[in-house]
């Protein structure tokens, strides 16, 4: 497994951002043409350069070339996933100027939140009665952060499985290294992990193998050593 974070910000600057453009596919071109705002398409930019970067660690590309070839698809609730011979699983998130990828030989989920305050009042609605009850003992000063690891990782979980908001927040428990599926007989294991990559920000990972490893920071430097 492989996990992968950059920062936007450089692709702020309008010569970078076109220096950079050639590297996405055509498909992620278009999306970015009909992005509004600055951040946005920034944002998007930042994700299909992270994207073929990992995919090239893997000698695999989406664009055309000498590597092996990929072609990407979507899912039945949107989860992007690559053609079935490939053999590696990913998925993306942002929130605010950063971008999150993990990469995996089995399904994997990622989801990256910025700490707001006040966020935590949705809780009783969304989490299972053990998360809240936990969130509820956190010191004022920390529930912010609490809530916002515990969001993080029942995104990964349902990013993980596939079925996005369709599935349940409060039929599973996160407060542990591995999900527990309530009032069902699941017997798959997911394994979770929450890091503070940045001061304000948690992400975290779900996958069917314990997460060992560490984030890996690619900035713009390293885009342009590996495309230009």
């Amino acid at each position: 497994m492989k996990i992968y974070m950059t920062d936007t910000l450089p692709l702020e600057d309008e010569k970078i951002f076109s220096q950079m453009l050639p590297f996405i596919t055509e498909d992620r071109k278009n999306k970015i043409v009909r992005l509004k705002k600055r951040e946005d398409r920034c944002r998007s930019l930042a994700a299909g350069l992270l994207l073929e970067y990992a995919l090239q660690e893997y000698g695999i590309s989406l664009l055309p070339g000498k590597m092996r070839q990929a072609q990407l698809a979507f899912g039945e609730n949107g989860k992007p996933i690559l053609n079935d011979n490939i053999g590696i699983h990913f998925n993306l998130s942002h929130s605010g100027r950063y971008v999150a990828s993990v990469f995996s030989e089995s399904e994997t989920g990622i989801d990256l939140e910025q700490i707001r305050k006040g966020q935590s009042r949705i809780a009783e609605r969304f989490f299972a009665p053990e998360e809240y009850l936990a969130l509820q003992k956190e010191k004022m000063e920390d529930t912010d952060r609490r809530f916002t690891e515990l969001w993080t990782r029942k995104e990964s979980y349902i990013k993980a499985v596939g079925k996005g908001m369709a599935l349940d927040l409060a039929s599973f428990c996160v407060l542990r290294e591995q999900v527990e599926v309530l009032k069902s007989e699941q017997k798959e294991q997911w394994y979770l992990q929450s890091f503070c990559p940045k001061s304000g920000y948690i992400l975290s990972v779900c996958a069917k193998e314990r997460i060992q490893c560490k984030i890996q920071w690619i900035g713009e430097t390293m885009f342009s050593q590996k495309f230009i």
